[in-house]
């Protein structure tokens, strides 16, 4: 997925999706059942994350210029707009995206420059 449509995917992860097709009707003039009822559908099933869920854009992974942006589902298109995109990138999503380097208290998201080997 590229970044540039984050906004796109962010929205696709945490927000209902609206299904706008329509099943075709009967075509048996002698089916008013169908007709009679109104079609209605079962709401979805799909879990949705949290506004509040952790990701990273991990940007040129393993390249010297690599860089990782840590926040939310909620500031993650703004983050994004703010520090510009390094493509290719990456976005990973859920609780790893904290372990290692947990969140600062009253900053929306966070970036580590560089990328400094496995040691």
């Amino acid at each position: 997925m590229a970044l540039h449509r984050i906004v796109g995917l962010v929205r696709e992860l945490t927000t209902p999706i609206e299904d706008d097709e329509q099943e075709p009707e009967s075509q048996d003039p002698t089916n008013t059942s169908a007709a009679s009822q109104p079609h209605t559908k079962p709401p979805s099933s799909r879990a949705l994350w949290p506004l509040s869920t952790p990701c990273a854009v991990i940007e040129r992974a393993s390249c010297p210029d690599q860089r990782v942006i840590r926040t939310t589902l909620a500031h993650v298109a703004e983050a994004i707009e703010a520090e510009g995109s390094r493509p290719p990138g990456l976005l990973v999503v859920g609780r790893s995206c904290e372990f290692l380097h947990p969140r600062e208290k009253g900053r929306a998201w966070a970036v580590e420059e560089g990328f400094r080997g496995l040691d």
